[in-house]
């Protein structure tokens, strides 16, 4: 099982309970493409999930435009948010906000 980068801890603790790390391999789904995707963080209760991209290593990946993530999880009935490294560096203290708009809280 995976442990947490940085980001992804710092994410966790400004998001509070309702959003959990999945990203340990604890969640795997099968998008409509045959990939199967563990997403980084899901939140309880809801069909919704978020995806942290890092700068570097997400430039090199297959989904490195977020919509096309987006509208495979869609295509299973869940929401996702893609936040970029460089977006939540730019402004951290607007993370949550955007978070709990998402979750609907």
């Amino acid at each position: 099982m995976a442990s947490p980068n940085g980001l992804e801890r710092w994410f966790d603790a400004a998001t509070g309970s309702e959003v959990y790390f999945v990203g340990d391999g604890s969640l795997w789904l099968t998008l409509p493409n045959g990939r199967r995707k563990n997403p980084d963080f899901k939140v309880l209760g809801q069909a919704r999930v978020v995806e942290l991209f890092g700068d570097r290593w997400h430039r090199e990946l297959r989904y490195t435009d977020p919509e096309a993530l987006i509208e495979m999880f869609w295509r299973l009935g869940i929401e996702c948010l893609v936040l970029w490294e460089s977006q939540i560096q730019e402004d951290k203290e607007r993370i949550p906000d955007l978070v709990k708009d998402f979750i609907g809280c």
